[in-house]
């Protein structure tokens, strides 16, 4: 299920020193946060991880597989009644034939809310299907 576009939109991107950094918003009315959880939403840890993939495929302009997460700190959580507006700064992509390895923050006024390390795998067009 793509989120980009529908969970959470691009506010805007920058490129400062070669490492792009998403602003982006969440929709609070989005269903995912009526099942997670109702009443108390918050930010599913897989959501983090699928948007981080969806705006590195922006960056590359490829179709991305998760193959690897070698390190994921969940510090602070993310809750859309609370905060709708994040930063998800690449801080490092190392490339290496058709794998990509990245470090990532999410972050919103100050607070780090997640850190991430993980790897990814171009795939042909035709094995991704986004809604």
């Amino acid at each position: 299920m793509q989120l980009l576009n529908s969970f959470f939109h691009i506010q805007s991107r920058s490129d400062e020193g070669g490492a792009p950094t998403f602003d982006v918003v969440l929709d609070p009315a989005h269903a995912i946060f009526r099942a997670h959880f109702p009443g108390n939403p918050i930010v599913p840890g897989v959501c983090q991880v699928q948007m981080t993939r969806e705006l590195l495929e922006t960056v590359l302009d490829e179709n991305l597989a998760l193959v690897r997460a070698k390190n994921i700190k969940y510090l602070t959580v993310m809750t859309p009644t609370q905060q709708t507006e994040y930063s998800i700064a690449f801080r490092k992509i190392t490339t290496e034939g058709d794998t990509h390895s990245i470090t990532a923050d999410i972050t919103a006024g100050g607070t780090t809310y997640t850190k991430l390390s993980l790897t990814f795998q171009r795939v042909p067009s035709t094995t991704i299907k986004h809604d």
